[in-house]
């Protein structure tokens, strides 16, 4: 699968609520992610993540970034987190409703050649 539209299915903007609707702040990396600025977005999300250790938005972006800059067994860990939490509902960057628990299983079922840079 091409690596952009991989992205692009696994960038999880918020969970679908209000709050997240009417915060405008970037809390969970979407741009830094967008722009492959993997860097900048694992700083952002381990503060998120830091402040709510089972956000599922954070917990998924930053396992992402994790795995697009070689960090395999913590982005498997984060994904693993997911997994051990309700699922939740969540809205990707293109708008699409996606269920946490599938992203989930999607990044845990990749194989690690594929995640590094």
């Amino acid at each position: 699968m091409n690596t952009k539209i991989w992205l692009c299915c696994l960038l999880v903007a918020a969970p679908l609520s209000v709050s997240a609707v009417a915060n405008p702040v970037d809390n969970y990396a979407t741009g830094a992610l967008s722009a492959a600025r993997y860097d900048v977005a694992i700083v952002r999300l381990e503060a998120v993540v830091a402040e709510d250790r089972s956000d599922p938005s954070a917990l998924l972006n930053l396992a992402l970034a994790y795995a697009h800059v070689g960090r395999n067994s913590e982005s498997r860990a984060l994904y693993a987190r997911v997994l051990r939490h309700d699922d939740a509902v969540l809205d990707t960057v293109a708008g699409e409703p996606v269920f946490a628990h599938r992203v989930a299983r999607a990044g845990l079922s990749r194989p690690l050649a594929l995640t590094a840079r």
